[in-house]
Formats: structure tokens, C-alpha cells, sequence
């Protein structure tokens, strides 16, 4: 992904996976998670057989050139690719592993988490675990939700920081309806989405809706609002639970913040 042509930067610009992967390899070399693997090997109290035997696909990158620095055989059995291609292969294999559908918002969701780790310190990073959730490509060419968990750890005796990603595979039962994040340290909790699905979200909404959110955003009450759009207090009511519902969110800051979001 290093010394790109002018022509590799044409088709990047012209198409949208190229372009995420090229703005979340920049972050990821900011954020410099690097590691020398021998040693993280030795000094890690993770047991990686552990995860081995638990079917659990274990991977770890080096930021710096946007590829592999090691692959379990279980995230190799998932997908039915070799370990050794994962080796020599960057971000772009994404486009082999994950559903066509949820590619770019799985992108965008990676881009706005790498943004917001580079505004932490040290520490915080250290306490910060990322859980994203999408369909994989299995080995028999079927797609199966699975559970993507990344977490930032501190090397033994060392100043380095490593991405120690791990991904599960979902039953059948507990499938989710879309792709998303949970961004966690200590006990706050943030939901990432992606930037396609914030704007699907609010562009579903009605001109009243939205005239109902913008008002909510700036802190007015349901009795301001109902007074400013010469409403009823009930219909105003109606107005934000419909709004919720349309962005799948639980509260107005949530709202908020995907109106916020899309601006």
C-alpha cells in the first residue's frame, strides 16, 4: 500500500472500499500499534491455544504496513484461506472475508474508532476494548454474523502497544440486523455506526421529524416544541417516538448524536 501510482490513486478515488481502506491504514499508522511478535509471544500471560481449542479466530496486525503479523487456524478455517496468504496480504483481503453489504460500514466504524483512540493517552487506550459485529464469508461461501473484539494491550517491559483482535461466530439465534460498534472503557459504553447507515437514518425521517429532532438537539421540551410548531403536546410525543424507532436508537442523546453525526 506504499508508493502508490498516480493510477493506484485514481481507482482509489473511484472506488469507496480503496479509499476507506487508504484513510484507515493513515490512522492506523498514526496510532503506530506495533509490536515485535517473538517477543509478545513470550511474554503474553494469553494462552493462544486456548483459543484454538475454543474455535475463537485470534490476529494481529502490524499499523505501520496495514498487514498480518499473525493468523490463528481458526480465523483460517473460518474464511478457507490459507495462513500464508493472510501473511502477505494487507486490509484489502477484507474484500475476500466480509459481506459485500457490510464492508464499507465495517470500514467506517474501524476509521472512526482508529480517530478517536488517537485522541486518548496512553493509559486509556490500554483500557479500551472495541466490539464490532458483522456477516463474515465462511470457507463454503455462506455468510454468518460474528463478533469482531479488538483490544489495545501494554507489552511486558516494553513502551509498546499491540491490537490484539479476536472473532467469534454467532448462532443463529442472536444474529444482529445490522453492522455495529461498541466502543468500551471501564464502564462507558459508546455505539459507533457507520456513517452510511447515520445518514440512511436520518434521511428516513419526516420534514416534521426533523424540524421534532433539531428542536430536541437544542434542548427544548416537549411543551416548547409542541408551542414553537403550534402542536399538541401528544403529537409531539408521537413525533419523537417515531423517531427513535426509525433510527433504531433507545434515547434522544443517541438521536442527537446521530443528527450530530450526519452533519
Amino acid at each position: 500500500m506504499n508508493g502508490m501510482t498516480s493510477d493506484n490513486r485514481l481507482k482509489e478515488e473511484e472506488h469507496p472500499v480503496l479509499l476507506l481502506v487508504s484513510q484507515l491504514h493513515k490512522l492506523l499508522k498514526k496510532l503506530n500499534l506495533n509490536s515485535d511478535l517473538s517477543q509478545f509471544m513470550k511474554s503474553s500471560v494469553l494462552d493462544l491455544r486456548m483459543f484454538e481449542e475454543m474455535g475463537i479466530g485470534v490476529y494481529m496486525l502490524n499499523y505501520e504496513t496495514a498487514s498480518y503479523l499473525y493468523v490463528n487456524n481458526a480465523l483460517s478455517n473460518f474464511y478457507g484461506i490459507d495462513k500464508d496468504v493472510f501473511l502477505k496480504s494487507d486490509l484489502r483481503i477484507l474484500e475476500k472475508t466480509i459481506h459485500p453489504d457490510d464492508l464499507i460500514h465495517f470500514l467506517q466504524i474501524l476509521t472512526k474508532t482508529a480517530g478517536l483512540l488517537l485522541k486518548m493517552s496512553f493509559k486509556e487506550k490500554t483500557e479500551s476494548k472495541l466490539k464490532v459485529f458483522y456477516r463474515l464469508r465462511l470457507a463454503n461461501g455462506s455468510f454468518s454474523w460474528c463478533m469482531q473484539m479488538n483490544q489495545v494491550i501494554h507489552q511486558t517491559n516494553t513502551e509498546k502497544l499491540i491490537d490484539f483482535g479476536t472473532v467469534i461466530l454467532m448462532p443463529e439465534n442472536q444474529v444482529k440486523h445490522k453492522v455495529v460498534g461498541y466502543l468500551s472503557r471501564g464502564s462507558k459504553t459508546i455505539e459507533i455506526n457507520s456513517s452510511a447507515y447515520v445518514a440512511e437514518g436520518i434521511e428516513s425521517l419526516t420534514r416534521r421529524e426533523k424540524e421534532v429532532l433539531n428542536f430536541v438537539s437544542k434542548g427544548k421540551s416537549s411543551q416548547d416544541i409542541a408551542e414553537l410548531l403550534k402542536l399538541s403536546i401528544q403529537t409531539v410525543k408521537i413525533h419523537r417516538k417515531n423517531i427513535l424507532k426509525k433510527l433504531e436508537v433507545n434515547s434522544s442523546i443517541q438521536a442527537i448524536a446521530m443528527l450530530e453525526s450526519s452533519k
